[in-house]
This record gives structure tokens, C-alpha cells and sequence, in this order.
């Protein structure tokens, strides 16, 4: 959302199972760190099965909400 409260972008990230953003911070440079966790065994570049119970994520997005 910008100043004014109008939604600019929104942006789906997740597997085929159940997943939690915990932490989302502003860059310097205009994007965002998300931190989360997931039980989905295969999501973006995760190729492997779950250990334990959930895995942890990190993603930058940039302002436009992409990737990188």
C-alpha cells in the first residue's frame, strides 16, 4: 500500500501446504525481507521433502513485489 492507503501490488508466495510469514521488514532500497515458515515439501527452489515438522524461508522482494 502507498502513503495514501491504495493497494499498488499483492503477491502470492507459497506450496501446496500450510505456511506462516512471521517477520516482513522495509528495505533500504524500497523492497522487503520476508521471514517465514512452511510444511510444503517443494517451494520455489526447495526441492526436498520437509525435515521435521516445518522448514524456515527468507525472500527478498523488491518494490515492485518481485523476486531478487
Amino acid at each position: 500500500m502507498n502513503l495514501p492507503g491504495i493497494l499498488e501490488w499483492q503477491k502470492k508466495l507459497g506450496g501446496e501446504r500450510l505456511g506462516y510469514l512471521y517477520s516482513i521488514n522495509l528495505t533500504r532500497d524500497g523492497g522487503y525481507i520476508l521471514g517465514g515458515s512452511s510444511y510444503s515439501s517443494f517451494f520455489r527452489d526447495k526441492k526436498d521433502l520437509c525435515r521435521g515438522e516445518d522448514d524456515y524461508w527468507i525472500i527478498k522482494l523488491n518494490a515492485a513485489g518481485n523476486e531478487g
